[in-house]
C-alpha cells in the first residue's frame, strides 16, 4: 500500500507517542527502542519486541466505510495490538 507522507507521519508520531508512554511506567529500564518503526524497501511496518504488529504492505487494520472511507486509526490501532501481545505474555509461567 503506497503511504501519503501525512500516514507516514502518523505512523511515526504513534510510535513516538506510544515508547513515550512506556518509558513514564518503565523509566530507564530498557536502552532498547521497544517499538519500532522500520522503513523497509517494499513498504513500511511497526514492530513489538521485534514481532510485526503493522504493515503497510500487508494492512490488518479495519477499513471504516461511510462515513470516513479511511483505515481505523493507527495509534489505538497499535495500542490494541501490543495489548494483546502483553495479554498473551501474562500467560507465561517461569
Amino acid at each position: 500500500m503506497k503511504m501519503t507522507k501525512k500516514e507516514l507521519e502518523q505512523v511515526v508520531q504513534a510510535v513516538d507517542n506510544i515508547n513515550a508512554d512506556i518509558e513514564k511506567c518503565y523509566p530507564g529500564g530498557t536502552n532498547n527502542v521497544v517499538l519500532q518503526y522500520i522503513d523497509q524497501t517494499n513498504g513500511q511496518c511497526v514492530a513489538f519486541l521485534d514481532d510485526e504488529l503493522w504493515s503497510s504492505v500487508n494492512e490488518q487494520r479495519e477499513y471504516i466505510d461511510f462515513p470516513v472511507n479511511d483505515w481505523e486509526p493507527i495509534e489505538p490501532y497499535l495500542r490494541k495490538k501490543i495489548n494483546e501481545m502483553i495479554a498473551e505474555i501474562n500467560k507465561i509461567k517461569v
